[in-house]
């Protein structure tokens, strides 16, 4: 099976044919929104910062249509890893480690308690994480993205509990804003956020358990550059008894 992945010229100068081109591939759901614009057969397709123009394969910048760069499709065989940058991120210095609740996480378990009306309507749940995730692109200049998210996970309000928590996995390992900005909201135990990103958290934190026929059992291992401080409250985590 073979997958179509989008590229972009990133050279200095693009249209310089004396620079080997320097092809850079677009993010998981920027490529999704090309693709379906390709297969319909659209001329154009908007993304958060850019205007694409699949006839003449270019790109151009929403703020000046003078700035353009080449792009190109190609052909993948679909378990091509596609996602390298995303394990190789430099963690930042925050606080890695709270407190563990009946949720391991304080931020799901105030969402839970804020919310414990609406626990048994899955579909409340499923909207209020899809208009979450709309809100807060929105605030980081990632509507197209945004909305593709929260689009993509409302198709699946009347599925089963499971369907939607798989759902959810896959949107999470996609490539865009959502698991940079989940990952540190739930790592900073950021509570100003627990309205929007706390739906998405919590049926995220629930496919854990619907999900155990596809958990991976073993050891996953993982190399980043850790400041001192970080490597302490490893240690001081470890001691706690986390694992």
């Amino acid at each position: 099976m073979t997958k179509a992945v989008w590229h972009w010229n990133s050279n200095s100068n693009p249209w310089c044919p004396k620079q080997e081109p320097h092809w850079t591939k677009y993010s998981d759901i920027d490529n999704e929104i090309i693709e379906n614009a390709y297969q319909n057969h659209q001329k154009h397709v908007e993304l958060d910062s850019y205007l694409i123009d699949l006839e003449h394969n270019v790109q151009k910048k929403k703020s000046n249509h003078n700035k353009q760069r080449p792009i190109r499709r190609i052909l993948i065989e679909k378990d091509h890893n596609l996602r390298n940058e995303r394990f190789f991120i430099p963690p930042k210095l925050t606080k890695t480690f709270s407190s563990y609740s009946a949720f391991h996480s304080n931020f799901i378990q105030e969402w839970t308690t804020r919310n414990f009306n609406i626990m048994h309507d899955m579909k409340k749940i499923v909207q209020n994480a899809a208009d979450g995730i709309i809100h807060e692109g929105h605030l980081l200049g990632q509507d197209n993205q945004a909305k593709w998210l929260g689009n993509t996970l409302l198709q699946f309000k009347n599925s089963t509990e499971k369907e939607i928590n798989k759902c959810c996995v896959r949107l999470y390992t996609h490539e865009s804003f959502l698991y940079i900005l989940l990952n540190k909201t739930l790592r900073e135990d950021d509570m100003s956020k627990v309205d929007t990103l706390g739906p998405f958290a919590y049926l995220l934190h629930m496919s854990s358990s619907n999900l155990k026929e596809h958990l991976y059992q073993g050891i996953v291992y993982r190399g980043a550059k850790l400041e001192t401080d970080m490597i302490n409250d490893y240690k001081k985590a470890l001691n706690d008894g986390c694992r």
